[in-house]
């Protein structure tokens, strides 16, 4: 389509309307890989406009000079096809701010099979992506026995301070209203184990006055722009959670930097209290193997749930479906899948707002708990999308489950400011077949799903 167009000021009308509410990144680059096309996400995503990028070279999307050239090898030339396979990337916004991308995209050629631009399609993961990398160095610490309590502190430090993007780590011990500074990682080496400050005035006072996580991306805009802290040593972002020991409060693990950042989210805030839940377990020298597990086991919980309706999330489910799909290789007990989608959506949203949405998909996500078997796994595949796993089920079994949910959220309607939103699902089902990759299995149901919609939607449809 984009080829057609004959003016950079068509192609910008069109790239507006057809991307403008995609929550994707799309860059459209012509064949020296000079921006041509971005989109509104791709504007806020990377912090350039389009006027800013439009003839300039792509490179400025890079974070390494190495990553545009292998793409470039691999994707952005005339020669490579097009490819629906992801990568994931570092990238950095014209503020300096790295951001891990999927992504996708390649040539696109013309009705006579030659290049005529390239496509870019980029998901900002940075939150999973590092919330994974964290989990991964975090194993490695608790499992290297060669390290003493001391190197194990400043790892955790260290870890701390690379997954929030702070500089300054501190674990300290505090005492009635004395508040000691144990281990301290520090760009300038500014701090010292043994140094002493008045509770009052650290950012701690506030952990400890709430017995929870606090934190607060930039302090001169906050509630406590008047803190002493801020006074004193001009720190703008924090985030610190209590320690305890043996059920008791023994200081905090906190992390901070002079400059202002990113918001935090929920993740960052369940990231934190559990590397100081693995803290306080360290001190008391009682970190066992069942305790090591279930630091390791929540903070996978934590990088496979959804924030929104605390679903499992697409990383989860697609291990479930693999692990589900070779044990019926193994033992022929079939497993059935559906994928589950909102019927008009949009509509919802742009009726209602996204709050009415939101709350239809944490609505939904209660609904499945309630309804379907304790065996049965209900994730987010994305967006308004579920699947749903009936592990040694067939299809017959699990359409009578499907249908029953359906009926249920037909009876559910959403409450919102008094006003009770009704909405419906589509379904569509497929079952395990013998020696089918999972990836087939999913797109069978995708299909059946596709089908559900032309059929009238608020229905299901098995898979051929």
């Amino acid at each position: 389509m984009i080829e057609t167009l004959d003016s950079s000021y068509q192609s910008s009308q069109m790239i507006d309307h057809l991307f403008a509410n995609v929550d994707v990144a799309f860059v459209v680059l012509n064949l020296n890989r000079e921006v041509m096309l971005m989109n509104r996400h791709a504007e806020r995503l990377t912090g350039y406009t389009q006027e800013d990028m439009v003839g300039k070279s792509a490179r400025v999307f890079y974070e390494r000079e190495e990553d545009f050239t292998e793409q470039g090898q691999k994707r952005y030339n005339p020669d490579a096809e097009y490819t629906k396979e992801h990568y994931v990337t570092p990238y950095i916004t014209k503020q300096g701010r790295r951001f891990w991308g999927d992504t996708q995209g390649g040539a696109v050629k013309g009705a006579d099979g030659k290049p005529i631009y390239f496509v870019a399609i980029v998901t900002d993961v940075t939150e999973r992506y590092q919330s994974t990398l964290t989990l991964n160095h975090l194993h490695a610490v608790t499992s290297d026995r060669n390290l003493d309590f001391s190197e194990r502190m400043s790892r955790i430090l260290t870890l701390g301070c690379e997954h929030f993007e702070l500089p300054i780590g501190i674990l300290s011990r505090i005492d009635d209203e004395v508040y000691t500074v144990e281990y301290a990682k520090h760009p300038e080496n500014a701090l010292k184990g043994g140094e002493v400050f008045d509770l009052s005035n650290t950012y701690c006072f506030h952990v400890f006055q709430a017995d929870d996580v606090q934190q607060f991306h930039h302090v001169a805009d906050s509630r406590i722009s008047s803190h002493p802290c801020y006074t004193a040593f001009g720190l703008e972002a924090y985030i610190g959670s209590p320690i305890f020991v043996d059920g008791v409060r023994y200081g905090t693990l906190n992390f901070s930097s002079p400059d202002p950042r990113r918001t935090f989210t929920a993740q960052d805030r369940e990231i934190i209290r559990l590397l100081a839940q693995w803290v306080g377990h360290e001190i008391a020298r009682m970190r066992d193997i069942d305790e090591l597990q279930q630091a390791r086991e929540e903070l996978e919980r934590v990088a496979n749930t959804d924030s929104l309706t605390r679903l499992p999330n697409r990383r989860y489910l697609n291990c479930e479906i693999e692990r589900h799909m070779a044990h019926f290789e193994r033992f022929s007990e079939p497993v059935t899948i559906a994928m589950v989608d909102f019927d008009k959506f949009k509509l919802l949203n742009d009726h209602y707002g996204h709050a009415a949405g939101d709350q239809a998909l944490i609505d939904f996500a209660t609904i499945t708990r309630n309804e379907l078997r304790k065996y049965d796994l209900c994730g987010r595949w994305g967006g308004e999308e579920f699947i749903i796993v009936f592990p040694n089920t067939n299809i017959s079994d699990a359409s009578l489950v499907i249908e029953r949910l359906r009926q249920q959220v037909m009876a559910s309607p959403v409450t919102l400011d008094n006003d009770q939103i009704f909405f419906t699902i589509s379904i569509g089902l497929s079952e395990s077949r013998k020696g089918e990759e999972t990836e087939a299995l999913i797109q069978r149901a995708d299909d059946a799903l596709y089908r559900a919609k032309e059929k009238g939607r608020n229905c299901f449809v098995t898979s051929k």
